[in-house]
C-alpha cells in the first residue's frame, strides 16, 4: 500500500502543478519551548512576540507566494521524480507460476 501514489504516478507520462494557491486568514503566535531557565524562556517569548507583531502582515503576504514558488516547485520536482521513473522498479510485480502449470493461449 506505501507504493500507490508512486506506482499511479509512474504510469503518468508528465505531471505538473502549473499553481498553487493559499490563503492564510489568521496567524497564530509561534510557541517557544525547550529553554531550562524560566526566565530566558520568558525573555525569548517577549522578543519573539514583539519582532512577530511587528511583521505580521509581512508574513501573511509573503505565505502565499511562498507556497506558489518554493512549496509548489518542491511538490513538481517530487512528480517529476515519480512520473519519469520505470514503472518495474516502483509497483510490486506478479510472480510468475512456478514450473508448467499455466497455459499457453498463442
Amino acid at each position: 500500500t506505501e507504493n500507490i501514489a508512486p506506482c499511479v504516478l509512474s504510469a503518468l507520462y508528465d505531471a505538473n502543478v502549473p499553481t498553487l494557491s493559499v490563503d492564510i486568514g489568521t496567524l497564530s503566535d509561534p510557541e517557544i519551548k525547550g529553554f531550562v531557565s524560566g526566565d530566558v524562556q520568558q525573555r525569548i517569548e517577549a522578543s519573539v512576540k514583539e519582532i512577530f507583531d511587528s511583521y505580521r502582515p509581512i508574513i501573511l503576504e509573503a505565505i502565499p507566494r511562498f507556497f506558489d514558488s518554493t512549496v509548489r516547485e518542491i511538490f513538481n520536482g517530487w512528480l517529476k521524480r515519480y512520473t519519469n521513473q520505470d514503472s518495474d522498479s516502483i509497483c510490486p510485480t506478479r510472480l510468475a507460476p512456478t514450473g508448467e502449470s499455466y497455459l499457453d493461449f498463442r
